[in-house]
């Protein structure tokens, strides 16, 4: 039986740009129920919240008075002239502060339920293909809409977990800010494996970072590839989450494990990120 591949291309708000997301047997209008779920749970964890914000500084013209003096008769004469002293307020900008956010929670949900963004390789034609194309387009389905019943897709489970421990390193741009770090590190891991994970840094805010499926390494640790990285400044302003590069390890140490990462955020002035973490084992966030 010949392979079906879904190829489906959304142009979204959430994130700005063009995505094509493929899911092996998908449909276009199982695409469709998804992408309006997860835009819905998108929105509903990270709803529009327009902030402005002040670039510079205001400024006011230079005052400059100039005069002028004529005789003539009796009297002479001064006339002046004073120009400048306008105020112009500092320029503001309006923007959604959590379109980062909501692009990020869009994302995790279509992973959640078996999309992903990478191409898979090319499917070689065989006999039973049509020697006027080789794409994988699904059959028509010509069941009358009448008789047809169709399946809700249920949603997939998503676990969440909690490691109580203690930063032994969190050095941002060369700065080790290791004491504000909180005690307990948060995991959400989707069916398809990708994670997120979430800890305080001292006054609200929070460091999220996403990583790519977990590799065995060996038996006493394990491998896992940075995708974004987003700080949330915990004044309401949402995440804005930024592509970033770097690896992650969980070890087997003495007492517990330990996740260590090397990261770094595309387009961000911090500079890299060096984050440990020591606990004594994951357990079920209730």
């Amino acid at each position: 039986m010949r392979q079906r591949l879904g190829v489906l291309c959304l142009i979204t708000l959430l994130s700005g740009c063009a995505v094509k997301w493929y899911k092996p047997g998908a449909t276009q209008s199982e695409f469709e129920y998804d992408k309006a779920q997860c835009t819905a749970e998108a929105y509903q964890q990270f709803a529009v919240a327009n902030v402005s914000n002040t670039i510079g500084q205001a400024t006011t013209t230079p005052i400059l008075t100039t005069c002028q003096s004529s005789y003539g008769g009796s009297y002479g004469t001064t006339n002046c002239t004073t120009t400048g002293g306008q105020y112009h307020p500092a320029p503001t900008i309006t923007y959604d502060a959590n379109t980062g956010g909501r692009g990020a929670a869009f994302k995790a949900c279509m992973y959640g339920r078996g999309y992903t963004t990478e191409a898979p390789a090319a499917i070689p034609p065989t006999a039973a293909s049509s020697p006027q194309s080789t794409e994988n387009y699904p059959p028509i389905d010509t069941t009358s809409a009448r008789n047809k019943t169709v399946a809700t897709p249920a949603k997939p489970p998503i676990t969440e977990f909690v490691a109580v421990g203690g930063c032994e390193k969190l050095e941002i741009g060369g700065k080790n800010i290791a004491k504000q770090c909180g005690k307990s590190l948060r995991r959400t891991i989707y069916p398809n494996g990708w994670s997120a994970f979430r800890i305080g840094i001292n006054d609200g805010q929070t460091m999220l970072f996403s990583t790519r499926p977990e590799v065995t390494l060996s038996p006493e640790s394990a491998g896992l590839d940075v995708e974004t990285l987003g700080f949330d400044g915990g004044k309401g302003e949402g995440v804005s989450f930024l592509q970033a590069s770097g690896q992650c390890q969980i070890l087997q140490v003495k007492g517990g494990k330990r996740l260590t990462c090397q990261m770094r955020a595309e387009k961000d002035l911090r500079g890299p990120i060096a984050f440990s973490f020591q606990f004594k084992e994951w357990a079920p966030d209730k």
